[in-house]
């Protein structure tokens, strides 16, 4: 044995077909349920933050903390809108 490996065959072309991309309508209710989403999470935030600084005096504490932990919710939901919608957008923009 001269110590040598005979070399492995390279694989046969395998035809793997392109991933269908989604219709052209399914993106714009994509980008219609981002831009709902960020217009409402972003009326929440507006409202948390009124409820949770300005007017905290006139709030239980409990009322206090929903209206606390709501800003940071709301932040998220309004990005992962954004986001969505930017997704949308450019899959739009490849179909036109």
């Amino acid at each position: 044995m001269s110590g040598l490996v005979a070399a492995a065959p390279a694989p046969a072309a395998v035809n793997v077909p392109k991933a269908a991309s989604a219709p052209a309508w399914e993106d714009l209710r994509v980008f219609a349920w981002s831009r709902r989403a960020m217009g409402y999470s972003a009326l929440v935030v507006v409202a948390a933050v009124v409820l949770a600084y300005p007017l905290a005096h006139k709030l239980s504490l409990p009322a206090q903390i929903v209206a606390h932990l709501a800003i940071p919710v709301a932040a998220g939901v309004f990005k992962l809108g954004y986001v969505a919608r930017l997704a949308a957008q450019e899959a739009l923009a490849r179909v036109a």
